[in-house]
């Protein structure tokens, strides 16, 4: 990736400046805002002491430095998949289903998907999924009706299909699952992108926000309601930020997948104009910014940095624009082609314990220095060389 050691410099650079800093970090919190806004520390009303000062300041330094430690190693592009066992057969002629719910995400996932089972020689059929608990269920039981080799979902929680899970490990077909925001055993064979993971993204995010704000961030979250790994990932955020900036804030405003574009910029607009202390806007993923910023350019509001976070092409497109600053990325590539691999493992019997999901490279902060493909045409690799690594361990070309 272009420029990725000067993104890195950047980054590391503000927690340098802010640790050495001698001023008093000026984070404090509006307990009255609307949605809901949490302070990491409770507010005094009383004129802080200099001994007070001095242990608030050595506490956000203390913050910055950890927060400035773990974001490192995200800054630098991955170099390999993170599964090495070999596919141990052929998955020629195998059906393959896949739930595609309506975020923008799920179709890149299986835009991405596609392309690996064809090369496998597998069918693949993709069954729109909506985005309540009604359409997941009714796009499984179709699936049910078809009766597949494998079962693919994303992001949909289990207890939405409990019934349909029930039925496929009764009919012995296995399903493979991602991104369902709970640990799941009962019928599901294989869940990448577990809770850990997305616990681990958002203090990612907390400690890219900490970085970049020198430790003065008011933070609008935008929450997934439907998708459930959004509760992990803000938890992550929420307890890290207090973590690494003790006087920050975050705003939570809950939002469902049916508002994205429609409902979400409003709300924006709204919350910014009730808390005037805003100045960074993240969300659960991406797609959920879709019109925020042209809602909020036409309120006459700017003063803020937008920062996404498993972003999709509109959200790239973003940072080459100038209107997103970056995207904690979770590459739907890598997504794509990890769910072929497990589901071909599941078709063939294979054992998927080599398959370690905390081993695969997740996340990678894409910013407008180190973005080197155009996000018109393709979604972001995830790893460098992803397909080729992928072909060899498949044993295709």
């Amino acid at each position: 990736m272009k420029s990725e050691n000067m993104v890195k410099r950047s980054l590391l650079r503000i927690g340098i400046v802010v640790l050495f800093s001698t001023g008093t970090l000026a984070c404090s919190s509006n307990k009255d805002a609307s949605p809901k806004t949490t302070a990491a520390a409770s507010q005094d009303t009383e004129v802080a002491s200099p001994e007070m000062t001095t242990a608030a300041a050595d506490a956000s330094a203390v913050g910055l430095a950890a927060a400035t430690k773990f974001l490192e190693p995200y800054l630098t592009m991955p170099t390999n998949i993170g599964i090495t066992e070999p596919l141990n057969g052929s998955i020629k002629g195998k059906k393959v289903m896949f739930a595609e719910c309506s975020a923008p995400n799920c179709k890149e996932i299986a835009d991405n998907m596609a392309p690996g089972l064809k090369l496998l020689g597998a069918e693949f059929t993709r069954v729109p999924a909506g985005g309540t608990p009604e359409e997941f269920a009714a796009a499984y039981d179709t699936m049910i009706e078809k009766k597949p080799d494998v079962v693919v979902g994303a992001g949909i929680n289990a207890g939405f299909i409990s019934k349909q899970l029930d039925i496929l490990e009764k009919m012995g077909i296995p399903v493979i699952s991602q991104a369902t925001g709970e640990e799941v055993s009962h019928g599901v064979d294989k869940e990448l992108l577990s809770p850990g993971m997305w616990t681990k993204a958002g203090r990612a995010a907390a400690a890219y926000v900490t970085v970049n704000s020198g430790g003065e961030a008011h933070v609008l979250y935008l929450r997934e309601t439907v998708f459930l790994f959004a509760t992990p990932s803000f938890t992550g955020f929420q307890s890290s930020l207090a973590e690494f900036c003790p006087k920050c804030t975050v705003t939570e405003l809950k939002v469902p997948v049916t508002d994205i574009g429609t409902k979400i910029p409003g709300q924006v607009v709204s919350a910014f104009q009730a808390d005037s202390k805003l100045n960074y806007i993240t969300n659960s993923y991406g797609a959920q910014a879709i019109g925020a910023v042209e809602a909020l350019k036409e309120a006459g509001i700017t003063n803020y940095k937008l920062f996404n976070q498993a972003g999709v092409a509109y959200n790239y497109n973003q940072l080459l624009t100038g209107d997103a600053i970056a995207d904690m990325s979770v590459s739907p590539r890598l997504d794509g082609w990890a769910l072929v691999d497990s589901a071909a493992r599941a078709a063939l019997g294979q054992d998927l314990s080599g398959v370690d999901d905390p081993n695969l490279p997740w996340i990678y902060f894409v910013t407008k220095d180190n973005i080197d493909w155009d996000p018109t045409k393709a979604t972001f690799p995830g790893v460098t060389g992803l397909e080729d690594q992928f072909k060899k361990i498949w044993g295709v070309s």
